[in-house]
């Protein structure tokens, strides 16, 4: 006999995760009422309470109000995630002091940006932060390299282009160096679309260019910074409240775009209370603000920022109207509910449900299935056209659920085979459609879900907001020059040992028009790129 949760263990279980949220935005700084609340699961509390960086305001505010639902425990559990953010953010004080000490001249003062710099700016606890790593600008970006590479740091990466110069670690320090932070922004007129995908049954068509971009540098920075004045920050510089406040905001709504679920909630509430703190500083000036937003062309950052504060914290951080698009207190061109969000690093745009899922860890297999993938029969003789256009005569049959992602709206008219056998999944595409002189074809198949443990060699998981792996890529060239199919296959001995063959597999097939000499795996495309999300079965029953 099958044994199935009861509606009152169910119902005890909903509003136990509903008690959790609420607590979390009452930790960021927005009230609660928590008169029904008598208990809470301490260990998924905690758990988000890291996730979102607010050790230090949930143990100041469990303190300060006594909820009775903060048992002892959960009061020492508090003190010690907040012993442990103190900690943490004076061995990062330490270590950055000792690297402005040991930089030339010509480095120009260091500036560290988000983590540690809010708190050297206001001194004050709450702003006491766990940051994976310490974020550096400096005006000789090489000359810093050298001195932390003679002060033992290690590097784990570098480029010669980009955001980012390097990466170094010294133990459990880790630092990043930048040449510039960039600075996102929606094209024109996706901000205020809806992009849930129940929205488009279908053909879904996103006639969208892809982001816009523009960069802060140092010499910007600088412009903007002052000295510390927490304990042991005084000899440092970090950006003023103005600045530091734009870096947050275009920060969170980059990660928010981006989806960088793959360990951690997309929106992190300590941020945003950051960012209040930041605009109720004695040195905030409103217009001065405003004007880096028009400057650095951060209005969809600003505007975003403002959603979520509202729906979360129940209050705005910034009041001032601004003419040239950020928000006042009293309007949103966009709620949190149908921001767009992109699907994957290969662009094409989603939206979530609600604001509450963004608090937690996206679960990979919803946001698939929101897609509502094809089902598909593989049997080695049945295959589908992946077309937006009138099916051919024979067996082909149309896939019901097609997305499109092309400014033109340039559709990629496609003919898709999966063949179910013994060792392996495998697929032919064929491209039904040439190409003018000058660009490729390129098709790749991901698993929308992250293995655990090992992988085989060669599989990499894209940086996405949701957790895929990639099992295939085929560069077709041009058909007008290179004809035939690309052929993709995985075998069943690649996949984790939980996965079983005998069941419905998931797949995102992607068919990418390129510029010759172009990326594909960007954010910021201009050609057509078709998404094919589907549910593979082993035969044709339904």
């Amino acid at each position: 006999m099958q044994l199935t949760p009861s509606r009152k263990l169910v119902h005890e279980e909903s509003a136990s995760d509903a008690a959790i949220l609420q607590i979390l935005k009452w930790a960021a700084g927005a009230p609660g009422d928590f008169d029904a609340v008598r208990s809470v699961d301490e260990d998924a509390l905690l758990l988000l309470i890291a996730s979102h960086n607010l050790y230090s305001r949930f143990f100041r505010r469990v303190q300060k109000e006594r909820p009775r639902w903060a048992s002892r425990v959960l009061n020492i559990r508090a003190f010690t995630l907040n012993r442990f953010a103190r900690h943490r953010i004076q061995q990062q004080i330490a270590s950055l002091g000792e690297i402005v000490k040991s930089v030339p001249a010509v480095a120009g003062p260091v500036i560290p940006i988000k983590g540690l710099s809010i708190y050297a700016l206001t001194g004050g606890d709450d702003n006491i932060r766990v940051s994976g790593d310490i974020d550096l600008f400096s005006k000789d970006p090489e000359s810093l390299w050298e001195a932390m590479t003679r002060l033992g740091y290690a590097t784990e990466e570098k480029r010669d282009k980009g955001s980012h110069v390097a990466v170094m670690y010294r133990g459990d320090v880790q630092v990043e160096i930048h040449r510039s932070f960039p600075v996102w922004s929606y094209p024109p007129g996706l901000a205020g679309a809806d992009m849930r995908p129940e929205a488009h049954p279908g053909l879904w068509i996103q006639p969208f260019s892809d982001l816009r971009e523009t960069s802060i540098h140092y010499q910007e920075i600088a412009d903007e910074s002052c000295p510390g004045v927490a304990p042991g920050t005084q000899d440092l510089t970090a950006p003023n409240p103005m600045m530091s406040a734009l870096l947050l905001c275009v920060h969170a709504f980059r990660h928010y775009v981006e989806g960088q679920a793959l360990e951690s909630p997309i929106v992190r509430l300590g941020e945003l209370a950051d960012i209040h703190d930041l605009a109720r500083h004695p040195q905030f000036d409103e217009r001065r603000f405003h004007r880096l937003v028009n400057r650095f062309s951060a209005h969809d950052a600003v505007n975003f920022v403002q959603s979520l504060a509202r729906q979360y914290l129940g209050a705005v951080p910034f009041r001032t109207p601004n003419p040239a698009g950020a928000l006042s207190s009293d309007e949103s061109p966009h709620e949190t509910t149908s921001a767009p969000m992109l699907l994957s690093n290969w662009s094409g745009w989603t939206a979530p449900r609600t604001p509450d899922e963004l608090l937690q860890r996206l679960n990979p297999k919803d946001v698939f299935d929101r897609l509502e993938p094809n089902r598909v029969a593989a049997d080695g003789s049945w295959y589908i056209a992946a077309s937006c256009h009138p099916k051919e005569s024979g067996e082909t049959q149309m896939l019901s659920r097609i997305l499109v992602q092309s400014p033109a709206r340039d559709q990629i008219p496609a003919r898709l085979r999966a063949f179910w056998e013994l060792d392996a999944l495998r697929f032919e595409i064929e491209i039904l459609r040439a190409l003018p002189p000058g660009y490729r074809y390129q098709v790749l198949l991901y698993y929308p879900y992250k293995f655990q443990g090992s992988r085989p060699a060669g599989f990499e998981i894209p940086y996405s907001n949701v957790k895929w792996t990639e099992i295939g890529a085929h560069d077709l060239g041009n058909p007008a020059i290179n004809t035939g199919a690309a052929h993709l296959s995985f075998e069943w001995s690649e996949m984790p040992a939980a996965f079983r063959p005998d069941r419905q597999v998931p797949i995102m097939t992607l068919v990418m028009k390129i510029r010759d000499g172009h990326e594909s795996n960007v954010c910021f495309r201009e050609d057509a790129l078709l998404m094919l999300p589907l549910h593979v079965i082993p035969d044709k029953s339904y």
